[in-house]
């Protein structure tokens, strides 16, 4: 169940640079993309996913990228 496993992504501090909630608390970045892909993802989803994958999951649980975000880091937000 996608918002579950998204939660112990973040729940686990040990690739903080990876990805991180914002100070803020109510939205969530992930600074490096690549790594993010080839390091975190095989660890939560079964097979291989890629990130295209994962962001279109995040669209259909209505997440959104707010204007925080950069070509290099991608900030979600969720209106609850």
């Amino acid at each position: 169940f996608f918002p579950f496993k998204l939660m112990e992504m973040l729940q686990n501090d040990k690739e903080p640079h990876i990805i991180s909630w914002m100070p803020d608390g109510n939205a969530f970045a992930i600074h490096d993309k690549r790594r993010f892909a080839s390091e975190v993802l095989p660890l939560y989803f079964k097979g291989s996913i890629q990130f295209s994958s994962f962001t279109r999951r995040m669209n259909r649980w209505k997440f959104t990228l707010t204007r925080e975000s950069t070509k290099s880091r991608s900030v979600y937000h969720h209106p609850l």
